[in-house]
């Protein structure tokens, strides 16, 4: 029996918990919660599979998700509570955890699939042991080697990874920086940086989605070292994290936006034995402040050689991260800069905000769609409207431009609860980006109506 367990906010527990304003915190808790369904992409061709969410699914997207991909025997569960740590909330809830333990005494044993290989997650695992459940967890490390999951997602972590082995491939870059800590250490650093560079980008060591992370672009701030402090240190003190965590202080790098929008990208997974897959390559869409909206996938979106380098420094972070005793999904990414070079910028160590449209594609087009279709992502597109919409409201509204199994083409939605922020998520695929891009543009247009 295979358990799907989407524990987004897990991924980076302690940089929610130091975020200082309580709305704040909540929201980045709730954010991840709402974007859980889409996830449901990873059991879809899984028999008998139990997928648990932060959020219970709304009715009529499960009925609407589970037609469009002919999955069978699905069992949707959420906590009664959720806090933020699902896989502590289902151990706390008992008649959840209850469950679990029936369904694995009955099924001779459970396959835990989670979003992140967390604290949290192990501690589930040895609830279920403890309850006399045989578990395997094959897209997670061993729990000894937990350490890798931290340490390779975090920006100090991957930035020493990349230092040590640079001189086995010359194509693994990052920009210019330097890793440090406290306030007025951080601010001075950037001020200098940015006095000299004109730009600079800080980031603190495992933020999300665009919190933690500053970007100056050129003439963003003064020229002048100490107004330049005291403007950066003022941004810094919004924020508590900035003071609890190390700092990475680096270059800004000016995107070429014709190479993956700017920001390639690439995912691999490790096997249990040790195998190394590249799953796919793709383009990130990002805001100019450096939050992820969603990803563009298509054979055509990287040029051959950016592939190429892809591929090469693939087989090389995988065969680094397998030896440290990582498993499971992580992804790359990158900034590609007008220089013509390739930045690294970070690694994720965990399922991403790509993999569920990566298995929507493999599932809706066939393995051969990278070169059979164009499709793109939002994550949260904002809706004109304040009122709390019913799925089956929208879905009808989007029935013109709702994804056709026949012509492979149409909008597929992602989750309901997102309506709840007043916002939709969603998948577009199209034939070549042209076609994508103008489904795109009118189910914009059609949600207008709202």
């Amino acid at each position: 029996m295979t358990v799907f367990i989407t524990n987004l906010s897990e991924d980076v527990w302690g940089f929610i918990q130091s975020i200082d304003d309580e709305k704040e915190r909540t929201f980045e808790i709730l954010e991840n919660s709402f974007l859980s369904d889409r996830d449901l992409f990873s059991v879809c061709d899984i028999p008998d599979a139990c997928f648990i969410s932060p959020q219970p699914i709304d009715p009529d997207f499960f009925q609407y998700q589970t037609e469009l991909t002919g999955a069978q025997n699905i069992q949707a569960l959420a906590p009664k509570v959720h806090t933020g740590e699902v896989c502590i909330d289902c151990i706390k809830d008992k008649t959840l955890f209850k469950k679990l333990v029936k369904l694995g005494k009955t099924h001779g044993g459970l396959t835990l699939l989670p979003y992140s290989t967390t604290a949290q997650f192990f501690e589930l695992v040895k609830a279920l042991e403890k309850a006399g459940v045989s578990v395997q967890t094959p897209d997670s490390p061993p729990k000894e080697d937990l350490w890798t999951v931290n340490f390779l997602g975090s920006k100090a972590g991957i930035r020493q990874i990349v230092q040590k082995y640079q001189h086995l491939n010359h194509d693994l870059i990052m920009a210019d920086g330097l890793i440090c800590s406290g306030i007025n250490e951080i601010a001075q650093i950037a001020a200098y940086k940015y006095v000299e560079e004109n730009g600079v980008v800080i980031k603190t060591n495992k933020g999300h989605s665009g919190a933690g992370v500053l970007i100056y672009a050129p003439d963003e701030l003064p020229r002048e070292y100490d107004q330049c402090v005291k403007k950066i240190k003022h941004a810094l003190n919004l924020d508590e994290y900035w003071n609890i965590f190390p700092v990475v202080v680096e270059s800004y790098i000016k995107p070429n936006f014709s190479i993956g929008g700017g920001f390639p990208n690439f995912e691999c997974r490790i096997h249990e034995n040790g195998k190394v897959e590249i799953l796919y390559n793709c383009g990130m869409r990002m805001s100019d402040q450096g939050v992820f909206l969603g990803v563009e996938i298509q054979k055509e979106i990287l040029p051959k050689k950016t592939q190429q380098i892809f591929h090469k420094i693939g087989r090389l972070l995988g065969k680094v991260y397998t030896q440290l005793g990582y498993r499971g999904y992580f992804d790359v990414d990158f900034i590609a800069g007008t220089d013509g070079k390739l930045y690294l910028t970070e690694s994720n160590v965990r399922r991403t905000g790509g993999t569920y449209a990566y298995e929507a594609a493999r599932k809706l087009i066939g393995k051969n769609f990278m070169t059979k279709s164009y499709f793109a992502t939002r994550s949260a597109y904002p809706l004109p409207t304040k009122k709390l919409l019913k799925f089956n409201k929208v879905k009808k509204l989007l029935e013109p431009v709702l994804f056709d199994h026949k012509t492979k083409e149409g909008v597929v939605l992602t989750t309901a609860n997102v309506f709840r922020q007043h916002k939709i998520a969603y998948i577009v695929f199209g034939k070549d980006k042209p076609r994508a891009l103008a489904i795109e543009e009118k189910m914009h247009k059609l949600l207008k109506k709202l």
